[in-house]
């Protein structure tokens, strides 16, 4: 080995640095590009002074500098410069070599792109392999961030199966109270008359699902109740014809509240009055639709308002499919599409929403005299009306102007219904009618044509 001081520093200084993959300077000193004039040149370029910067920079890759670096400074013809030397080195360099300490700047700045992959739990993480010649300490920060991404994979797909399972429960809850307020609370109307003051009879079926054949009065303030609705928390909605007026009965309440219509009786055609209001359903948004029967129009009012927009008809009676004439009955789907019994027309009417006219689903005569309709739980494009003229329950098929099917048999002495008017169905497809002349309910089993007498004779 030449006793040359500066070659002796060379090597002392750079010999444990690795070479790298990059285009870096070389530490063998035998190549050409690691020459000495370049470290003992003080006018060398600042492009030199910057890659030897950058050389111990990047050797942190492989090998950790301290937080600061010596930079070797040999003045041209030997000429003694002011430079600050280091405490132990002096006995170590040539006296005409000088050393100034440079600080580190942060270090490490590559950066790695961790590709991702989907099978976590199973499979192992690729890792660059870049990364496996990269310090231990960056090595173990990618690491924790793989953790970290698995962990969060997992957390999400956690979280979407417990959304799933709760979306399941509330439709499972949803159908058992549904279920629970259908089956224990059948509501009667027109069962019993005194004085033309219409009651409604309160129907219960016990926990062993028999029927109590002794109904409780629980509301007898109507002049004409010709409609009602069960809602959320057990309200029970009453449209009443004789007074011009929608009432509310919350659970538990000894009084009715008005909600849409007159307080006095009176009729009108303003957005806040009805006549002989013959019908009354609820949407998915909690939207109450009545059917206006003498100002031949459907009104809409949203939740906590008794003031009302006309959806269907324009107020005036017709055949035209802008207008309606004393319709009696009306339905409402999922899509908020509107099905009206608009009877004098001998029509069903299907109105969407928004729409300013209507289409013609059904047309035959036996639509006149139709008390109530509903739509099939079972199927998209058919509907049920009951005739209280023709003593049955017809089923339509949209398109088909003839009946798929009727119902009108019944299982008991009085074996057929008379004047059937209100239907319900429970969530099971069975369909409850009100068989008004007999003072009974009968009830159709989904896809039976005989019917059970559940109350009444």
């Amino acid at each position: 080995m030449t006793n040359d001081p500066l070659k002796i520093h060379n090597v002392r200084r750079y010999s444990s640095v690795h070479k790298s993959t990059t285009n870096l300077l070389s530490n063998d000193p035998n190549e050409a590009q690691y020459s000495s004039p370049d470290l003992q040149s003080i006018n060398s370029s600042s492009n030199d002074q910057e890659n030897l910067i950058r050389f111990s920079i990047r050797s942190d890759q492989r090998n950790p500098l301290p937080n600061y670096f010596d930079k070797i400074i040999s003045p041209p013809n030997h000429s003694q410069k002011q430079s600050q030397p280091l405490s132990n080195e002096n006995n170590r360099v040539h006296p005409s070599v000088s050393v100034q300490r440079i600080s580190r700047s942060s270090t490490y700045r590559k950066q790695i792109n961790i590709p991702v992959n989907d099978q976590y739990r199973r499979s192992r993480i690729s890792v660059p392999q870049e990364l496996y010649r990269a310090p231990n300490k960056l090595r173990r920060r990618v690491q924790q961030a793989q953790r970290v991404q698995q962990h969060l994979q997992l957390q999400l797909h956690q979280q979407a199966q417990q959304h799933q399972q709760h979306q399941q429960l509330q439709a499972r809850a949803h159908q058992q109270h549904t279920l629970e307020v259908q089956q224990s609370l059948i509501l009667v109307s027109h069962l019993m008359i005194n004085n033309y003051m219409f009651k409604m009879s309160l129907i219960i079926l016990g926990n062993d699902l028999q029927w109590n054949q002794t109904g409780a009065v629980v509301v007898n303030q109507f002049k004409n109740a010709a409609a009602l609705y069960i809602g959320t928390n057990d309200t029970l909605y009453v449209s009443d014809a004789g007074n011009n007026h929608v009432q509310q009965w919350s659970q538990c309440a000894t009084s009715a509240e008005t909600i849409a219509g007159s307080n006095t009786s009176n009729s009108g055609s303003t957005s806040t009055l009805f006549d002989s209001p013959d019908d009354i359903t609820f949407d998915k948004y909690g939207y109450m639709y009545v059917a206006d029967h003498n100002n031949h129009r459907v009104q809409r009012f949203p939740p906590n308002s008794n003031i009302g927009t006309t959806v269907a008809g324009t107020g005036t009676k017709s055949g035209a499919l802008t207008d309606l004439d004393h319709l009696a009955a009306i339905d409402v789907d999922d899509n908020l599409n509107i099905y009206i019994a608009d009877i004098h027309n001998d029509r069903i009417v299907k109105w969407a929403s928004n729409a300013t006219s209507g289409t013609v689903v059904v047309s035959n005569s036996l639509i006149d005299k139709s008390y109530d309709i509903l739509l099939s739980p079972s199927s998209s494009n058919q509907v049920y009306t009951s005739n209280s003229d023709k003593d049955k329950v017809y089923i339509w098929t949209f398109g088909n102007n003839s009946p798929t099917s009727t119902l009108s048999q019944v299982n008991a002495t009085k074996n057929a219904l008379a004047k059937p008017k209100g239907m319900v169905f429970d969530p099971y497809g069975n369909l409850y009618v009100v068989d008004s002349d007999n003072d009974r309910v009968v009830m159709y089993c989904a896809n039976s044509a005989v019917g059970i007498v559940v109350v009444g004779g």
